[in-house]
């Protein structure tokens, strides 16, 4: 007899190779008990199956599915279908969406009626750009003239003393 950590250190093909063995005697005490036990799950596997047969067959009925139809191969043709007709559907979903998505593009729209109006509101928008640049313009004019001054003190600084002009004046 093999203690469970020998069991616990075996492959699963020495498993195997074991529980095919036909050589290993069951005591009689236990053949009797095993025999009971296996007959005992045989008939809870029959009664399952039967309460499994009957729900599967309230479902059918409550889907209005004659249960002639949903067996065997008619049962298999039945879940292809409904997977077919699901994927269908999500198709058609996405593809509906992509569509709605395609058709409502925020376009812009012709608001103006009278061409001179327009004309009148592009030349104000213009104007107003052009302002808004030349705001920016003087603005960094007035930088770079702020910036002479500490650029030569860095220039006299970091520069040697030979490179200096000359102040003969």
């Amino acid at each position: 007899m093999k203690s469970l950590e020998d069991i616990g250190d075996m492959n699963l093909e020495e498993l195997e190779k074991i529980s095919l063995d036909n050589g290993i005697e069951v005591p009689e005490s236990l053949s009797a008990s095993t025999g009971e036990l296996i007959d005992s799950l045989d008939k809870a596997d029959r009664i399952l199956g039967e309460e499994e047969a009957r729900t599967t067959e309230r479902h059918y009925e409550a889907a209005e599915i004659p249960p002639a139809q949903a067996s065997g191969p008619d049962r298999r043709w039945l879940r292809k279908m409904r997977r077919t007709a699901s994927l269908a559907a999500s198709f058609v979903l996405v593809a509906g969406l992509g569509i709605a998505y395609m058709v409502n593009r925020n376009t812009p729209k012709d608001t103006f009626d009278d061409p001179a109006l327009a004309y009148a509101e592009i030349e104000r928008a213009m104007a107003k750009v052009s302002d808004k640049m030349n705001f920016a313009a003087e603005g960094i004019r007035k930088s770079q003239e702020a910036l002479v001054y500490p650029a030569k003190a860095l220039k006299g600084m970091y520069s040697s003393p030979e490179e200096e002009p000359s102040n003969d004046e």
